[in-house]
């Protein structure tokens, strides 16, 4: 029987070859924001395995775009219909996570579910606030939407730096987590933005 090292590392695996089979943009950004949760949760203090739950989350954050990959490759903005059909795939990745793996950790599963969750009750899919937003999810929040922006997509350039910290200075972000990503001394943001401009 595989132990819960194992079991991770082989769903980590499996839903990665799915998304790099379905939309290898999806897949490249999540490797990235893996990457970049796994810097974060170890600036901000934490230990094994809490770190390795973290970047799992990030691995995983958008394993429910593998059921809508002809909207999420769309070369152009979405319409109003087309974003809120998208607005789901934080469920629709949940739910296909709980089916399939119901022992992962507490972690993970909220960094799916709540990472389009923002501080002042701006995000979805449940309009949560600041007390209801767990510290994972808001290290993956930053985490994407970092990585999103920082990077081209079929519809748009990469943004600027400016662009970048304008909007994750913004009240929806969890600021010690965005101090973080910035500071220097880290070089995340730095190194994550080097070939990107």
């Amino acid at each position: 029987m595989l132990n819960k090292t194992m079991q991770q590392e082989s769903l980590r695996n499996f839903l990665l070859s799915v998304l790099e089979r379905c939309d290898k943009g999806t897949f490249e950004h999540s490797i990235r924001v893996g990457k970049i949760c796994e810097k974060l949760a170890l600036e901000l203090g934490y230990r094994k395995p809490q770190v390795s739950y973290i970047t799992l989350a990030g691995l995983l954050h958008d394993v429910g775009k593998v059921f809508m990959t002809e909207m999420v490759n769309y070369p152009r903005t979405l319409e109003d219909k087309e974003r809120y059909m998208i607005s789901y795939h934080p469920q629709l990745g949940i739910r296909f996570i709980s089916i399939n793996w119901t022992d992962l950790p507490s972690e993970v599963n909220e960094g799916i579910i709540l990472h389009h969750e923002r501080l002042n009750g701006s995000g979805y899919p449940n309009n949560l606030t600041a007390v209801d937003i767990t510290m994972t999810a808001r290290i993956v929040a930053v985490a994407d939407v970092f990585d999103a922006m920082s990077t081209k997509r079929p519809y748009r350039a990469a943004l600027s730096k400016y662009d970048i910290l304008r909007e994750l200075s913004s009240p929806g972000y969890d600021q010690n987590v965005v101090y973080q990503l910035i500071n220097k001394k880290n070089n995340i943001f730095e190194s994550f933005t080097q070939n990107q401009f």
